[in-house]
């Protein structure tokens, strides 16, 4: 990693200066005027009778004369030499070599974003800041980072900046430095970012944090299966997805699946499986800190696991990780995050991938869980004002631009979805980006999202609505299965203060 410089590059060698004891300044000694020859006396020696003779008797007096005109001069010589001191001093201050900025070092953890990405990037702000150095560290986020981001916080040993994700702040509230005003309004973020990451990242009218992308759920699904069943388009309600689901399953003859129509319904084998129950729980207005006296709770858990548990099954418990099974084209349709997709296509390059929006609840609002991870500034760093110039800098959309392409030039096939609205266009597009750029303003968050190995409020969530699942698929009653999830989520959200 390239270094700031200490050398500020507009120093320049101090000018002469002039001197303090009123004497006339010598610019230079080889080319000090000589002194006035003897026969000549100084002016300033001479009488106003030896400049200004008296005139004859009768004629005028040139020396009144020249009295009446002496204050004019004297104000004249004034200016003249007020003007040369103004002008030394602008001298001094020009030649002067200024102030050096006091060195800045940054320690910055980040996770996913690999240091050939990242290292590019800073090396471009130092250019821009030769004080600043900006040390990153690239973090696993499956070796309980986020206890060792706070275990290291509290000690004064951890980060200037870090990486967390949009479901944390309840949990590493403690360590989240506000931004100043003079860096990033809350103002500026709501016209900068989607509405989720203003509700996730600004609190008490304080933002804690700045989106480094955006992310969801996508409905990814194989074009030749859906097109040897005779289906020209992917399904954008509930409805639909379940008349394409029946359409394109395949059962041998004594009634197993052979290929699946959709990965829902379980959650042993389906990955992301509470993302989706989450986005389901958005899509119906479920309170999820009042499961068990929600009844739409038990619609959705009850839709859920009907793909499994129905007469006309469309996923069974046989089926490898819905991930594998899609890239073995074994399943024609999931719900997944974007980045999945690149998963999928390493693993089979020939398979016929398509993205859609998520499905909806026909007629009704839309809604899509949000999934994406955010940079913020550590309490206990004693450079905070400079830590948000950087992510500042980070939000910047030539610089998201850039990280896209070194994202891409760094060997992903596709870079992560812009967090800024003002750069949607330039995903709409895109086959693979398209649908949850599309999705970005109609996105929210809750704290079932797996992946993040958080080990905490989302893993916890998680684990209790896992069991929940289960145990409906093992024909326990739906009413008692989500009232031991309630209770489970309720100690949860307390000990986090969620």
């Amino acid at each position: 990693m390239d270094k700031g410089s200490d050398q500020n590059q507009n120093d320049k060698p101090e000018t002469s200066q002039p001197s303090q004891t009123g004497e006339n300044v010598v610019f230079d000694k080889d080319k000090t005027p000589p002194p006035p020859a003897a026969a000549e006396i100084p002016e300033e020696y001479l009488t106003d009778e030896d400049l200004y003779p008296t005139a004859p008797e009768g004629g005028s007096n040139i020396a009144d004369l020249a009295k009446k005109k002496k204050p004019l001069i004297a104000f004249g010589l004034g200016g003249l030499i007020l003007f040369v001191i103004i002008l030394i001093g602008i001298g001094r201050f020009l030649g002067a070599a200024p102030a050096r900025q006091e060195k800045v070092t940054l320690t910055y953890w980040g996770v996913w974003e690999p240091a050939a990405v990242m290292d590019e990037v800073i090396r471009d702000y130092q250019r821009q800041n030769p004080y600043v150095e900006i040390e990153y560290t690239l973090m696993d986020a499956k070796d309980s980072y986020r206890e060792r981001l706070l275990e290291r916080t509290r000690k004064g040993t951890g980060p200037d900046i870090f990486r967390y994700h949009n479901t944390w702040p309840a949990m590493i509230k403690e360590i989240l430095a506000p931004a100043p005003q003079t860096v990033f309004t809350p103002t500026e973020f709501q016209e900068t970012f989607y509405p989720v990451a203003a509700r996730d990242l600004i609190l008490n009218n304080q933002i804690i944090g700045v989106p480094m992308w955006i992310d969801g759920l996508t409905l990814i699904y194989n074009d030749k299966i859906l097109k040897a069943a005779g289906v020209g388009s992917p399904p954008d309600d509930w409805e639909a997805l379940l008349e394409v689901a029946d359409k394109i399953t395949v059962r041998d003859e004594q009634g197993n699946l052979v290929t699946a129509g959709v990965a829902l319904g379980a959650a042993e084998n389906i990955s992301h499986f509470s993302d989706i129950v989450a986005m389901m729980f958005l899509q119906n207005g479920v309170d999820i800190k009042n499961l068990k006296n929600d009844f739409n709770a038990r619609t959705v858990m009850d839709t859920y696991t009907g793909f499994v548990l129905s007469g006309n099954n469309y996923w069974a418990d046989h089926f490898d990780n819905s991930i594998n099974a899609f890239a073995n084209e074994q399943v024609g349709m999931i719900l997944a995050p974007t980045w999945q997709i690149e998963v999928i296509k390493r693993m089979n390059p020939d398979i016929d991938l398509k993205t859609a929006s998520v499905p909806q609840i026909r007629g009704a609002d839309r809604s899509n869980i949000a999934n994406y991870w955010a940079d913020g500034v550590s309490r206990a760093s004693k450079q905070q004002e400079e830590a948000w110039k950087f992510l500042k800098y980070l939000s910047q959309k030539d610089t998201q631009t850039k990280i896209f392409e070194l994202e891409i030039k760094n060997g992903r096939l596709f870079g992560s979805p812009y967090a800024r609205k003002d750069m949607a266009e330039l995903l709409l597009q895109d086959p693979n980006l398209g649908p949850i750029v599309r999705d970005a303003p109609i996105l929210s968050s809750l704290p079932i999202v797996s992946l993040t190995y958080d080990n905490g409020l989302n893993d916890r969530l998680v684990g209790y609505m896992k069991d929940s699942i289960n145990s409906m698929l093992l024909s326990n009653s739906v009413a008692k299965s989500i009232e031991v999830m309630d209770d489970g989520f309720s100690q949860v959200f307390q000990e986090y203060g969620y």
